[in-house]
């Protein structure tokens, strides 16, 4: 059996102590597998992105990536990253793989970063290692 790639356990995150977003979510993601979100609007779909993102950290319970936990201080700490690009990291260069300019890929993300109010976390310097 397949090790979970996100894992979460009775995991929850409020905005604020009377705005609880997500509520003992337990959910294992598998290598392979397809998943899809639905929800109404408020139901917490764009919260568990943030958080599977590392974007928002999880206020309880146990939030796992590749095995590891992922918490806030880890991140800071640059526990997860930052790392060097090899050449096996090319598929990271959109100009590369899909012949699109730097400028075109930045006009085109940050209005849409904008449009989700995610601004705030361009500046982040890690990324999740595996």
């Amino acid at each position: 059996m397949n090790e979970p790639i996100f894992q979460l356990e009775n995991t929850c995150f409020s905005y604020s102590e009377d705005r609880l977003a997500l509520n003992n979510i337990n959910l294992d993601i598998l290598p392979d597998q397809r998943l899809v979100i639905l929800g109404v609007n408020g139901s917490g779909k764009s919260t568990l992105l943030k958080l599977l993102n590392g974007l928002v950290f999880a206020s309880s319970g146990q939030f796992r990536a590749f095995g590891h936990s992922v918490t806030e201080e880890l991140l800071e700490k640059g526990a997860w990253g930052p790392r060097r690009l090899s050449e096996e990291d090319e598929w990271v260069d959109p100009e590369k793989q899909l012949s699109i300019h730097k400028k075109r890929v930045v006009s085109t993300v940050r209005p849409i970063m904008h449009c989700n109010d995610v601004c705030s976390y361009r500046s982040r310097h890690y990324r999740l290692l595996v």
